[in-house]
């Protein structure tokens, strides 16, 4: 219906004849089935949670029926990438909060370059069809920013891209005060660390996921104990790619929704919190303390490095910085604090969030809108397919409006949001739980098995080895094929176009002295901007015909940054000076949508909700548990004993990095009770509300107890009680998960485990070979007969070693110098069967299990030791972990798993 850029809709029925060959006169009188196609299409990708795709149909211009063809027929897929010039050039990272109206001036900028083709070009000078350009090109970033691997590079052919690194900022609780961690990485999650990495000085460098799952960090560490590097200009060369990071005098960050850190972003953003790192030179103190008098929510609080160990020297740190005004004049130097817009729209925070446009249904998020003027009012509709369900409305008198979500179940909304009688805009809600999980089919590519003691593998086809998920052995016949490593590879790299360079003759030189007061210098390549204490900035020059409120490009010869410079030299009535952060009368108050202080986060896990929300996803990558769980303030490694401690429990299977005890990837087993003594049931695997409480009435209808007891470090322990195995097996025999599955009855887990172990891969599937060197970063080895780390000076001699590589790294030398890297807890056993020591011990007595501390059985051996009492072990003797309730011939099947034989 369109040939390049030429769109018509009176033409829509002749080209349809054509595809169709029906008459163009029948399509036209059955125009409004149209509207039913695009809601069934719709309302499927919908309740698929949008992993087939999102709905962007919509009408446009005065025919209702063509117009939601048409809008989907002006932008295809390789326009589409087109955009990522747009994200690249302006330094966006993944952890921008974009909305139409910030995108708008960026879009504007591009259109008038060389890159867009004719067709996009002729949809933006359509005012029908700009606004919806707008949305396709913020729903294309999205997806751009959520790629598992995104390129975010730039640079010509024939030459080395350059991928930005990206700030991150972690708030880590520390004695006697909190301290700031400070890295350089990218957000994404790499299959493999890219680990030939070096800088001017040789030194070398990987890049991984060695402490977060959505962000790949630099190790070692570029910017050095307590961030002594942090200014300097940093490039790291590779044979085909350039990594580079230069601090900006003023660094914004916002609040992951990856994880429990802030990120790096390109520009602050309206109605959003931020932590502001900024050089401590006084003329940027002064001018940054009067703009936040005059246009945030005047709750900024300085911290220094008196207060917040890890803040870099010459540096501080604002911390609640809320911006609520745009209209505030600024220099050069700050201007990408100031929001581009100061209508925020509508925009959705708080809640639970699963994956893009998806909440948890227990903990709904909250929409806002903001208008020019009011009355503003917001409609929750539920989509059908031959019209929309109004299920809820939020009315305002004034130029705000917040909905709030709570009270719903699971199910697909969209609400819409009006300034009187204009229509604003639309957001679709999805709400989700676990008694509403993804589809099975969708899930078994996900899902995962144990064929060895230790990391479970992705299940790919039919196979009679041995193989056990959750508590459920599966043998001859009954098991399933599994890759042959257990290296985590999961999704495509994102390539995205290089960019052809920058407008070089569209730049001019602005001035010969920086905002800040600092001397010019004109040696560009040894200094970062941070370290001479201004930018050098180069702005596009302004035609005559150009407003001053119009944005024009900017670029920093020093460190390449580009910015839009919405104000330019007129100062503001608005911008009155005052040299303290109290709110200034007449400011813009705390939003609304504002919840819990940010820089105070939350310390604790909600167990039940973590683990309902892994029970809706099925399966995923570790970057999950920190998407749920970014509202909490967690070091990364507690994490991971978080997810160990689920797979202790059989509510997950786990696999690990190969050579480390790093989570890579994780999938739900199905729902079991498995028996505890003899006549209680401990429930694992898969559970929801639906579930137990199905299972409870068929328990009380029998006579039993469904028990429901609150533990420490783990969701609610679920326990039937009153039923002898076969008693059970008939009770429950018809009680069936949401996805069709029934419950299963397991005897005696660790004795059936325990005919089956011996017979799988070892823990030496865990171990990767390594080539250990010398002048190893704070090398220490395991003393094993007084369980201690020890500095020492070399790795020479056989033994459990750890040091800083890549991250803490664990290996064991053995006797004839072959080396291995692991998890520390098969380091230490394999050093100890070296020594003919064991760091496990059993008591008959009271039917203890004891472990050295780090030491702990791994894999389905721990699992198998839980299952005898169906709780975590407890430290409670100092440098013991201890097992409770296990049967002496459990313990000595696992002793001789450790120690006897080849299975290690």
């Amino acid at each position: 219906m369109a040939a390049e850029g030429d769109w018509g809709q009176n033409n829509y029925y002749v080209r349809l004849s054509q595809v169709t060959s029906l008459p163009k006169d029948l399509l036209s009188k059955h125009a409004s089935t149209t509207k039913v196609f695009w809601n069934c299409l719709a309302n499927w990708l919908a309740d698929n949670d949008y992993e087939f795709g999102r709905p962007t149909a919509s009408a446009s211009g005065t025919w209702k029926y063509v117009g939601l063809a048409m809008s989907q027929a002006f932008v295809r897929s390789s326009d589409r990438e087109l955009f990522h010039d747009i994200f690249i050039t302006y330094g966006f990272t993944a952890s921008e909060r974009l909305t139409v109206e910030e995108l708008r001036p960026y879009l504007d900028e591009w259109m008038n370059s060389s890159k867009p083709n004719t067709r996009l070009k002729e949809a933006w000078k359509k005012k029908d069809l700009r606004n919806r350009l707008y949305e396709v090109a913020l729903d294309e970033f999205y997806d751009w920013a959520s790629a598992k691997e995104y390129s975010g590079s730039t640079g010509n052919r024939g030459r080395a891209s350059t991928k930005r690194l990206t700030l991150l900022a972690a708030i880590v609780s520390s004695f006697p005060k909190r301290s700031l961690s400070l890295q350089l990485g990218r957000a994404e999650e790499l299959s493999r660390a890219i680990d030939n990495l070096t800088d001017a000085e040789t030194n070398s460098f990987a890049l991984g996921n060695f402490s977060y799952g959505a962000f790949a960090t630099l190790s070692p560490n570029p910017l050095g104990i307590d961030a002594k590097g942090f200014a300097r200009k940093l490039v790291l060369r590779a044979e085909e790619e350039v990594y580079s990071w230069s601090s900006r005098l003023l660094i914004p960050l916002v609040k992951s929704e990856g994880g429990s850190y802030w990120s790096e972003v390109s520009r602050a953003t309206f109605g959003v919190p931020h932590l502001l790192l900024v050089r401590n030179a006084p003329k940027i103190i002064r001018e940054l303390e009067d703009f936040l008098s005059a246009a945030s929510t005047g709750e900024a609080k300085q911290v220094s490095a008196d207060q917040l160990d890890g803040l870099p020297a010459g540096w501080l740190l604002y911390t609640d910085v809320w911006i609520m005004r745009s209209d505030v004049e600024v220099g050069k130097d700050l201007q990408h604090i100031v929001p581009l817009s100061s209508d925020v729209g509508i925009t959705v925070s708080e809640g639970l969030q699963l994956s893009r446009g998806v909440w948890h249904a227990k903990v709904p998020p909250k929409v806002h809108l903001v208008a020019e003027s009011g009355p503003t009012s917001f409609e929750l509709q539920q989509p059908r397919i031959h019209g929309d369900e109004l299920i809820r409305t939020e009315r305002n008198s004034g130029r705000g409006c917040t909905l709030r979500l709570e009270g719903l179940r699971d199910g697909s909304f969209f609400v819409t949001g009006y300034a009187g009688k204009n229509k604003l805009g639309e957001k679709p809600i999805l709400l989700r739980s676990a008694s509403r999980p993804r589809p099975l089919h969708r899930q078994e590519s996900g899902q995962r098995a144990y064929k060895d003691l230790v990391s479970a593998a992705a299940k790919i086809g039919p196979d009679c080895r041995p193989s056990v998920r959750g508590h459920l052995v599966e043998g001859q016949g009954g098991a399933v094929e599994f890759e042959d490593d257990n290296i985590f590879v999961e999704g495509d790299t994102y390539v995205v176009p290089a960019g052809e360079g920058d407008r070089e003759e569209d730049l001019v030189d602005f001035a010969d002295v920086s905002d800040s007061g600092f001397p010019i210098i004109t040696d560009w390549e040894k200094q970062s901007c941070a370290e001479r204490g201004f930018h050098y900035w180069k702005c596009e020059f302004a035609p005559r015909k150009v407003s001053v409120s119009t944005p024009l490009q900017m670029q920093c010869k020093g460190c390449g940054s580009v910015v839009l410079m919405k104000n330019r030299g007129r100062r503001s009535a608005s911008s009155k000076k005052v040299n303290s952060l109290r709110r200034l009368p007449g400011a813009f108050k705390t939003p609304p949508w504002r919840g819990e202080q940010s820089f105070e986060a939350i310390s604790r896990i909600d167990h039940d909700l973590l683990f309902d929300a892994l029970c809706f996803l099925g399966n995923g990558s570790f970057s999950t548990f920190e998407r749920i769980v970014s509202d909490v303030e967690l070091e990364p490694w507690r994490l991971g004993q978080t997810a160990a401690a689920y797979s202790a429990l059989g509510l997950l299977d786990i696999s690990y990095k190969l050579g480390t005890h790093r989570v890579a990837a994780w999938s739900v087993p199905p729902p079991a009770l498995y028996m505890i003594g003899d006549t209680a049931a401990v429930l694992s695997g898969f559970r929801c509300e639906s579930l137990t409480e199905e299972l409870g009435n068929v328990i009380a209808d029998g006579c039993g107890i469904l028990e429901f007891a609150s533990m420490k470090e783990q969701p609610t322990k679920v326990t039937v009680k009153g039923f002898s195995f076969n008693e059970l097996v008939g009770v429950v025999e018809d009680v069936k998960d949401p996805l069709g599955r029934r419950l299963k009855i397991v005897k005696d887990f660790a004795l059936e485990f325990s005919a089956v172990a011996r017979s799988m891969g070892s823990y030496r599937h865990s171990l990767a070979s390594v080539s250990l060197g010398s002048n190893m970063r704070n090398l220490q080895k395991f003393d094993v007969r007084k369980a201690r780390w020890r500095a020492v000076e070399d790795c020479e001699t056989s033994g459990a070693y750890r040091f800083d590589h890549i991250g803490r790294t664990y290996a064991f030398r053995a006797g004839d110098g072959a080396a291995f890297t692991g998890p520390q807890q098969i380091v230490k056993l394999l050093a100890a069967r070296s020594e003919v020591t064991r760091l496990h011990a059993y008591e008959p007595m009271t039917r203890s299990f004891s472990s050295t501390l780090g030491a702990e059985p791994m894999g389905l051996l721990e699992r198998a030791l839980v299952s005898c009492s169906g709780e975590l072990p407890s430290q409670e003797q100092e440098g013991l972990t201890t097992y409770p309730n296990v049967p002496s011939q459990v313990a000595s099947s696992i002793m001789k798993i450790l120690y006897d034989g080849e299975n290690v």
